[in-house]
């Protein structure tokens, strides 16, 4: 059974995508550019059966962190509770995770994580664009 439109609309979330049709996708009333959308649509249609139920795993696992980071919220300002000591770097190790099952779920999909994504930010080059005949460089 392949993905449905609920379980698509996830992955791109997860991975840092617009959840938009591409007609409404503009930056300073500019059509934006995404090269990379194409790349996961495509392969979110040509999953290979045997591979979904990971898909839905580590979609699943990145909506579990997701909850977990937004309940953490509650603790930030709190660094003890009697002979409790809250854990001051919950939420950094709680996007770490997070991230790291991202670029999991990338890689089963064989796509990179959206480079416009803020939530990937600070771990992502300049690597996530596809060559074109317009940015290859030519060695001698």
């Amino acid at each position: 059974m392949a993905l449905t439109s609920t379980e698509k609309a996830k992955v791109r979330f997860h991975l840092g995508y617009p959840n938009v049709q591409p007609i409404q996708t503009l930056y300073a009333g500019q059509p934006q550019a995404r090269q990379t959308l194409f790349v996961l649509e495509y392969n979110m249609d040509a999953i290979l059966p045997e591979a979904e139920q990971i898909v839905r795993d580590l979609v699943c696992q990145l909506d579990q962190v997701e909850c977990q980071l937004a309940n953490s919220r509650d603790r930030m300002q709190t660094e003890s509770v009697g002979t409790v000591k809250m854990r001051k770097d919950e939420q950094r190790a709680l996007e770490e995770l997070y991230q790291r099952l991202a670029f999991r779920l990338a890689d089963v999909l064989g796509t990179p994580i959206y480079p416009l994504s803020r939530r990937f930010q600070a771990n992502l080059t300049g690597a996530t664009n596809i060559p074109t005949a317009t940015n290859l460089r030519m060695v001698n």
